[in-house]
């Protein structure tokens, strides 16, 4: 089963969270190989800067884990064979030792699966990111937000006090068992998977709009783990031409979504997102390629 981007978008920079299936959350298609690939290259070049953890949260990564092994063993059998504390990739990649890297066990994790994997704690401060296998962040940094609450993960999106009270509302009332997605979405000019920005490169702006436009698609899920309480956090990332939408399942409708969404968007919106310049090859596109009223 595949993702369809643009399943279901809220309006720009809410959260949109809907129930998803405990046992059957995740998306495994032909992305897998080669995610995993360049997840390895990372893990041998970049580890520090995608892969990182508070000392206290090895156990509660394991249970994460857990989580994902059991979804991998009852769903996506034709993927993986699990035995003696490894798993074999059914297309002839190397073996996973599910035992390795004990200091951070979300990253060998993060390697069964497309998606990156967080992990969040709750304290006196909030919610903050205390593991992380993070290898393709859209445009920010993960070492540069680690450690940090939600709040301040957020502080550069353009959604006020109100949206930020609301995320940890909704945090705080996650119950076990019962887990959620969301969806966001952002256009870029390339279609690579890692866009590590720091706040400082953000600042100088971002020009995503001057050639080939790329549809870059997060979907998101959340877990209240049951037995340490933390959250696991799943971001798995789809990235095609942005002509490909029409191909998928109401394309046309899918452009009026994405039309509507950048009209209603504020000016900081667009900046945050770097669609703020040369924007008139986009609009006329979607113009063209909209969903015709009846």
């Amino acid at each position: 089963m595949t993702f369809q981007p643009f399943s279901r978008i809220e309006e720009p920079f809410t959260i949109g969270l809907q129930p998803v299936d405990p046992n059957g959350f995740l998306f495994i298609d032909d992305r897998l190989t080669d995610y995993r690939a360049q997840k390895r290259v990372l893990y041998e070049q970049l580890f520090d800067e995608c892969c990182m953890a508070e000392p206290t949260t090895a156990e509660a990564q394991r249970e994460g884990g857990r989580l994902i092994v059991d979804c991998l063993r009852n769903h996506h059998t034709q993927h993986y064979r699990f035995d003696a504390g490894h798993a074999y990739p059914t297309d002839g990649s190397a073996p996973i030792d599910l035992h390795s890297r004990d200091e951070i066990p979300l990253a060998t994790t993060a390697l069964l699966v497309p998606d990156d994997l967080v992990l969040m704690r709750r304290d006196d401060s909030g919610w903050r990111m205390v593991a992380a296998s993070l290898c393709f962040p859209s445009s920010w940094n993960p070492r540069e937000k680690f450690g940090k609450s939600l709040e301040a993960i957020h502080a550069p999106v353009p959604m006020g006090e109100q949206t930020n009270s609301r995320i940890r509302r909704i945090f705080d009332g996650l119950k076990p068992g019962i887990p959620v997605w969301r969806e966001n979405w952002a256009l870029d000019a390339d279609d690579e998977l890692r866009h590590a920005l720091g706040e400082t490169d953000r600042a100088q702006g971002m020009n995503k709009l001057a050639g080939e436009i790329f549809l870059r698609t997060e979907y998101q899920t959340l877990h209240k783990l049951p037995v340490c309480g933390d959250i696991l956090f799943t971001i798995g990332i789809y990235i095609t031409p942005l002509e490909s939408l029409l191909d998928t399942d109401n394309g046309h409708q899918k452009v009026s979504t994405l039309l509507h969404q950048y009209r209603t968007m504020s000016d900081a919106g667009r900046s945050y997102k770097g669609i703020d310049q040369n924007s008139d090859g986009l609009v006329n596109w979607l113009e063209k390629n909209k969903a015709q009223n009846k």
